[in-house]
């Protein structure tokens, strides 16, 4: 007796160069909450530059969990993903204050307050923090201050609103920055989603993890101190502002080789005995990322196979979800008689099983 197997793929796509003389200082999270007390005066840009990738995706993938998914064996019941960081630079621009402002700039007294600008790269899908590293790590996003570019004005930071002389005509220069995003590259990415939570394994501080769909661009703040220094404790920011224009992060597709053994034979049936036979071989999937790859039987792999009634099963399920690392991965595929529908005559039967299998 013979089982035949026709195979079917059908493919979901998933979808620095220093700064001048910036200071880079961490968040207070891993998406991106900005470390300092805000003035809710708006700004604007005033000069533009662009943003753009640097080459494709870090050679390395990090083994992490989407905290927004369920049902798989991971904490929480997360399912497990794939990460590579992509490189995304900007070249800066300016911005100001929106004169109609009416709140103090910043909270500190003294002669002087000195004013620069702080910038990040963010998923905007995701929030209005900031998701750039300096660094391919999983801490605290970051975010870069102009560390050369102070303006000291006169009086303290406390009496000077937008719509001041001083203030209001000022240009505040953004510096050319560039880092490092995590994006979604295999495994539950919950497509059409443009970012996902991810933390676990290789993450060691909960992150937004992006996919192709995602928008990324700068955001930029004021920030105003008592001293050409940042600190927390003597500085404010004012409320923030979205770069004008973004990039989809160009995420290669996963493309898989899977090998599916065109038939398993079950011999040595006689008629009466023969519940409980079976035959097995080995499927060989090596994906050029790691994935996660999801199959499924027709009729759920149960099939008739003349008067035998066969129950076909791939790692021991009727549709499983496996995990593929770069290497490659053998999956046993078996088929098992579990009764009969008619009486059992000598004869040679065969029948047709179709395995679809999707990159998830």
């Amino acid at each position: 007796m013979k089982i035949f197997f026709c195979f079917l793929s059908s493919f979901f796509l998933f979808f620095s160069l220093p700064a001048n003389a910036v200071q880079w200082i961490y968040g207070d999270s891993g998406y991106g909450d900005f470390p300092l007390a805000t003035q809710f005066n708006r700004i604007s840009w005033s000069t533009v530059g662009s943003i753009y990738q640097i080459g494709g995706l870090s050679s390395e993938t990090y083994s992490t969990y989407n905290a927004n998914t369920y049902g798989c064996s991971g904490p929480n019941n997360w399912c497990s993903v794939g990460v590579k960081f992509a490189q995304i630079g900007f070249s800066g621009g300016v911005i100001q204050f929106d004169s109609s402002g009416t709140l103090p700039i910043g909270t500190t007294s003294g002669n002087k307050c000195y004013i620069t600008s702080a910038t990040s790269i963010v998923g905007t899908s995701g929030g209005f923090g900031s998701d750039i590293h300096q660094y391919k790590e999983f801490r605290n996003t970051n975010f870069a201050i102009n560390d050369t570019g102070w303006i000291a004005v006169d009086g303290a930071c406390s009496n000077l609103t937008p719509s001041s002389p001083s203030i209001s005509q000022l240009s505040i220069i953004v510096p050319e920055i560039s880092g490092y995003i995590p994006m979604l590259v295999s495994g539950a990415t919950l497509a059409p989603r443009e970012s996902s939570l991810i933390s676990g394994r290789d993450v060691s501080v909960i992150q937004r993890g992006f996919t192709s769909t995602a928008n990324i661009k700068p955001i930029s703040r004021i920030i105003a101190c008592s001293e050409p220094t940042y600190s927390k404790t003597t500085c404010s920011t004012s409320h923030y502002v979205f770069f004008p224009n973004s990039i989809g992060p160009n995420v290669p597709d996963v493309s898989c080789d899977v090998s599916v053994p065109k038939e398993i034979t079950i011999s040595d049936v006689s008629t009466n005995d023969f519940i409980g036979k079976k035959g097995s071989d080995t499927i060989y999937a090596q994906c050029s990322l790691p994935a996660t790859l999801s199959f499924q039987m027709s009729n759920n792999g149960i099939v008739k196979v003349g008067p035998f009634n066969v129950t076909t099963l791939i790692d021991n399920k009727s549709s499983p979800k496996i995990t593929i690392p770069e290497n490659g991965k053998n999956i046993n595929i078996s088929a098992e008689i579990k009764g009969n529908n008619k009486t059992v005559e000598a004869g040679s039967y065969e029948d047709t099983v179709v395995i679809v299998m999707t990159i998830s």
